[in-house]
């Protein structure tokens, strides 16, 4: 009998979750990360090669992101943010049912002549809710 007073008088001292809590913490999160999202800014990333050679940077993009090139501000060659001036447009060229376009470019900076460097140009920057909302559609 002993035991079983012990038994009933754990049970009846046993934490229990209070799941009204849980609720509003989850809540509470929620709202915040939603604020948050509505701060920070994300963007799309195109990377591809380029060669500087003579004061021009050469590089091959895709057809549908000349237009976005045209009216973007900067780029990020080699891990350096400068800015650039579009001194022509070459040649298209099709590879894997893609169309390809050269485009000569000059870029504020020093840089090494014939490096091999990675572009990388960022465009369409939003909002992370409006990107999440956008995913929706």
């Amino acid at each position: 009998m002993k035991s079983y007073k012990i038994n009933y008088h754990r049970l009846q001292n046993l934490f229990q979750i209070k799941y009204y809590i849980v609720v509003i913490i989850i809540v509470c999160l929620l709202t915040f990360l939603i604020i948050i999202s509505c701060f920070i800014n994300v963007y799309q990333i195109s990377s591809f090669y380029g060669i500087y050679n003579d004061n021009v940077l050469k590089i091959k993009i895709n057809n549908k992101l000349s237009d976005i090139l045209k009216n973007n501000q900067y780029i990020e060659y080699n891990n350096q943010k400068t800015t650039y001036k579009i001194l022509q447009f070459g040649e298209y060229e099709i590879i894997n049912n893609e169309i390809y376009q050269e485009v000569d470019m000059t870029i504020d900076g020093n840089f090494v002549n014939n490096e091999v460097g990675l572009v990388k140009f960022y465009y369409n920057k939003q909002k992370i809710i409006e990107y999440i909302l956008e995913l929706f559609k």
